[in-house]
């Protein structure tokens, strides 16, 4: 009992005349307070009592020269944590110097996490945190674990290209990420591709003042949907190989949900129609004209005509002619006998529809099974649009009609489905000219546009990642990296996203994605598999402060494994009536348990711009992010 007298007495000591830095510390707190006072009142005691006696006056001498005072170590504690804690600010110079020098990307200062930290940091959470730092909404204590051993963390630019994902709760610093990693990109001499859509006004100031201190601004482009008129001509349906991939980016739009999913199958088969009818007359293939040729499916039997009559004569084959003269006669052998029985005018009309129909897609199977033409799938699911009934095909299209009308407002049109080609852009345009391109959407503002519209993007980003990866000769990022960031991804999270992150590291692409919590991917997504999927695309992983502690979880639960010591302790108790006895029994006992190299709890004291990151190379850092200053 008086060996746990003296040690809690000897903690209580410790706790006066010395600082802890792991604790936030200011000259407001109870250490520094308590660490004066003492010392003021020791040195005026032994002031006091020299004066009683020259054996006093000795003492007192000797105490206030042996004593140590804790002035030195308070000042000196306190200057290292308050430098530590202040937030660093780059600039342009900066970041191209840590380039020229490391050739890797940089994230702040920081450390190397390891097992000790753990133990310290879950002792501060035994005891409770300091909340003294509120200004920046957490504790420093996690990062003041490590005062004299920071340096700055880097990592290799290679390492991009296995894409990251950045979690972070609002406010905690995910946009100001950006900022960092988006300047570093420019810096480079990246093609960089932003899809911002909450519209964060700074970032798009930083990503102008960086792009103007490389002497890259001229390949500067912005797309806004909040300032259509200021705003560059983009295609969101730019990059494709078949007519089958533009119905599948638009009916992606469409809810996965109620009527519109049993009607999906079916209006991605109405836009292969309509963009094949657009191909086959030499237009543009863009929204508007889509949405044109939707309305118009009367017409594709008299396309479909002039189509393979124009095809028919190019070939001017014997057999072809022969073949297509003997429709004719059975055609009007045909007609002959229903004018005698038909005199409904309309039905007669649909009649020779119909009839026409059927002769076309009897030429056209003639002339693919003898290998006179190759087979086209988009002409064929054109002929079967054509043959559907009206008012069927009315209902069928009815549902994805709404997605289209939406990307064709009326100042969207000049914009997204521009007919002048020297105005309008691509993504492989961009990546040509190894150009920087923003994308404010304006989700705030409306959700539905800004999230069918970063859906098309990423889809045809995905489609020209492809186009990258299997052709050869469009092998243009070979001396440069295209480097994609989209903040707030759970917009824009489906398929598209998938498949980038899993299939575009060939195309030297490098996706950075930043999301609040996990629940957003997956209400976004439909499941919580294709939410776990996106998280597992991306090997380096980043969390700012986070108050979800589900999301929390996620993170934690790839980290590396340590173990960790749990005590318990019981106490028996025993008497005897008899003879009066009282036993008493402790037993203590130390079990060791594997846990997460970082408990998920902390990640909620995390001050902003503070951060855990679990990098592709397999370290786990504890950092501090600076401020991208540009003027």
């Amino acid at each position: 009992m008086n060996h746990q007298k003296l040690v809690k007495n000897n903690n209580k000591m410790k706790n006066i005349f010395f600082i802890n830095p792991i604790k936030d510390i200011s000259f407001k707190s109870p250490s520094m307070l308590g660490s004066v006072i003492a010392i003021i009142c020791l040195h005026g005691y032994f002031i006091v009592t020299a004066f009683n006696s020259l054996y006093n006056l000795i003492i007192c001498a000797a105490a206030l020269f042996l004593l140590p005072s804790p002035y030195p170590v308070v000042l000196k504690k306190l200057l290292l944590i308050l430098k530590n804690n202040e937030i660093e600010k780059v600039d342009v110079f900066k970041l191209q110097n840590f380039y020229k020098k490391h050739e890797k990307l940089y994230l702040g200062t920081g450390f190397k996490w390891q097992p000790r930290h753990l133990r310290l940091l879950q002792e501060q959470l035994d005891a409770g945190f300091e909340q003294l730092s509120s200004k920046r909404h957490g504790s420093f204590a996690v990062h003041n674990l490590e005062l004299n051993n920071r340096k700055d963390i880097l990592m290799s630019v290679n390492d991009l290209n296995l894409h990251t994902i950045v979690f972070g709760t609002t406010g905690a610093g995910k946009t100001r990420l950006f900022d960092l990693l988006v300047a570093q990109a420019i810096v480079r001499g990246d093609t960089v591709i932003v899809i911002d859509p909450k519209s964060d006004a700074d970032l798009q100031k930083k990503i102008f003042l960086t792009a103007a201190q490389c002497s890259r601004d001229l390949k500067l482009h912005f797309l806004n949907l909040a300032q259509t008129q200021h705003s560059l001509a983009f295609n969101p349906l730019g990059t494709f190989l078949r007519a089958s991939e533009i119905a599948s980016r638009i009916t992606s739009l469409m809810p996965d949900s109620g009527s519109a999913q049993s009607f999906k199958a079916h209006a991605h088969s109405a836009i292969t129609a309509a963009v094949t009818v657009l191909k086959i007359k030499g237009k543009l293939i863009t929204l508007k004209n889509i949405l044109n040729e939707l309305d118009h499916q009367d017409l594709y039997a008299l396309i479909l005509e002039k189509f393979i009559k124009e095809v028919t004569e190019n070939l001017n084959d014997v057999g072809v002619n022969e073949f297509c003269k003997q429709l004719e006669i059975n055609e009007k052998l045909i007609k002959n006998k229903e004018l005698s029985t038909f005199t409904n005018s309309k039905a007669n009309s649909r009649k020779d529809g119909s009839s026409l129909l059927f002769n076309l897609e009897k030429i056209y199977g003639y002339l693919c099974n003898n290998g006179l033409i190759n087979t086209d799938g988009d002409i064929l699911t054109l002929i079967s649009v054509a043959k559907t009934d009206p008012s069927y095909y009315q209902k069928v299209t009815a549902s994805v009609m709404p997605c289209i009308r939406t990307l064709c407002g009326a100042d969207l049109n000049g914009l997204l489905s521009s007919e002048d080609l020297s105005k309008q852009h691509t993504f492989e345009q961009l990546a040509a000219d190894n150009g920087i391109f923003y994308a404010s959407l304006n989700c705030l503002s409306d959700p539905v546009l800004g999230g069918y519209l970063s859906k098309l993007l990423l889809a045809d980003l995905c489609a020209f990642a492809g186009k990258l990866y299997t052709q050869s000769e469009y092998r243009i990022s070979s001396e440069h990296k295209i480097s994609v960031f989209v903040d707030e991804s759970s917009e824009a999270a489906g398929e598209s996203l998938v498949q980038l992150l899993n299939k575009s590291r060939g195309a030297d692409f490098a996706v950075t994605i930043a999301t609040q919590t996990f629940a957003d991917l997956v209400k976004r997504t439909g499941s919580e598999a294709a939410a776990r999927q996106i998280i597992g695309n991306c090997n380096n992983k980043i969390s700012l402060r986070l108050k979800d502690m589900q999301t929390a979880k996620i993170f934690t639960e790839s980290l590396p494994a340590t173990v960790e010591p749990i005590r318990s302790s019981t106490i028996s108790f025993s008497e005897s009536a008899s003879d009066l006895e009282v036993n008493y029994g402790v037993n203590r006992s130390v079990t060791m348990q594997k846990c997460p190299l970082f408990p998920a709890e902390a990640l909620q004291y995390l001050p902003d711009l503070e951060f855990v990151a679990a990098l592709s190379d397999g370290n786990l850092v504890k950092g501090r992010l600076p401020l991208v200053d540009i003027h």
